[in-house]
């Protein structure tokens, strides 16, 4: 089991049209999932499910928080009668809700925390749904209605017990950190394995524009290289370091790959397995489209 937090901060604006929706998800899914073209559309938001046929048959399996601004009341989803957070395993249709203003006409940002922490008993645990490796992210769907969802910050962090590999510390934990390397090579994101279930804090941010202690993109993209020299934010690492950390990105260390590559390495000063996509110069995305600064991670 691991435990993890994951903060973030997102918009959902739909242009002052009060016919928005549907809603937005964070999620852990198998590593290697992909949705085909009849799923993951309107009530299902993004999800792999076809909720318009079975609510609780899933493509593959997944736990997600929702935060769903669409009420689809009278189908099998049972939506609660106003916008809200929810918990799915397996089914769009929430195990458990609360009540959330999405304030989307007003376009005020949000900012939420989900954590979990494996001392802590639950009602239900991933590891009884989810295989070892997984990824995680977030999906959005709109439907026949609109709405345009944005992730502004994004940061996830975790420490995985981890039982076959000599890498330990000395209480027989592995930390499995956020690491950014700005060179050539490539940049570090983090991928975890072995993560379990949730609860969540969020937050009502100000109106967007204003003072809300969430920083601007730019601002972040600026101080980047002031953060690595002062060592406040993350560490850079060389092209060497992180060749040496995935056998010089053997293939047998191969996780997947979006705009880039990513492989398994480990980092034996920070006794921490990280995530390393290595990024081609021929990507469209490039080094600045993923490295963020610590905490303020944006979306990737």
């Amino acid at each position: 089991m691991a435990d993890f937090t994951s903060n973030f901060t997102f918009f959902i604006e739909s242009a002052n049209d009060s016919r928005y929706g549907d809603g937005l998800a964070f999620f852990i899914a198998p590593n290697g999932s992909s949705l085909n073209s009849t799923l993951g559309r309107g009530s299902s938001l993004g999800l792999p499910v076809d909720s318009q046929r079975n609510v609780s048959r899933s493509l593959y399996s997944f736990v997600a928080v929702e935060f769903d601004i669409f009420h689809n009341g009278g189908t099998a989803v049972d939506d609660p009668p106003s916008d809200h957070v929810g918990i799915d395993i397996n089914s769009v249709k929430s195990i458990i809700t609360l009540p959330w203003n999405g304030s989307v006409l007003e376009e005020k940002g949000n900012r939420a925390r989900i954590t979990y922490n494996s001392l802590q008993k639950y009602f239900a645990r991933p590891t009884q749904y989810l295989p070892e490796m997984v990824i995680v992210g977030f999906s959005a769907s709109t439907g026949t209605q609109s709405a345009l969802h944005k992730i502004k910050t994004w940061s996830f962090s975790s420490t995985l017990v981890h039982h076959r590999s000599s890498h330990k510390t000395g209480n027989g934990m592995i930390n499995v950190r956020l690491v950014v390397g700005l060179s050539i090579g490539g940049c570090i994101i983090i991928l975890v394995s072995g993560l379990g279930l949730i609860r969540f804090r969020f937050w009502k941010k100000e109106q967007a524009g204003e003072s809300d202690g969430v920083e601007d993109p730019m601002e972040i993209n600026d101080s980047i290289d002031e953060e690595f020299e002062r060592a406040t934010g993350p560490r850079k690492f060389s092209y060497s370091e992180l060749a040496h950390a995935t056998g010089n990105f053997k293939e047998g260390e191969k996780l997947g790959e979006g705009f880039g590559e990513v492989y398994r390495g480990f980092i034996k000063d920070l006794n921490s397995y990280v995530a390393v996509k290595k990024i081609s110069k021929r990507s469209k995305q490039g080094p600045e489209g993923v490295c963020r600064r610590g905490k303020d991670h944006k979306s990737i």
